[in-house]
């Protein structure tokens, strides 16, 4: 029997404080292995929105979560 495994899909949240608490907390509670995020993860292309995203992630689901970022070109 294949190995069986939980993830979380997410967009649009925006960078907005409220939402993203509420969705990672409810995916901590889960059994999910990774988020997907599919789109909108800030609000504005900038450097510092990102960071913040990802200290959001980090402090609500542990430094295991797995975060890629995209390159400014």
């Amino acid at each position: 029997m294949p190995d069986i495994f939980y993830f979380a899909a997410v967009s649009d949240t925006g960078a907005r404080n409220e939402p993203v608490e509420r969705i990672m907390n409810e995916i901590r509670k889960s059994k999910a292995r990774f988020v997907l995020y599919v789109g909108d993860l800030v609000r504005y292309r900038n450097p510092s929105h990102f960071q913040w995203m990802a200290e959001e992630i980090d402090e609500k689901l542990g430094k295991n979560a797995v975060i890629c970022r995209a390159r400014q070109s």
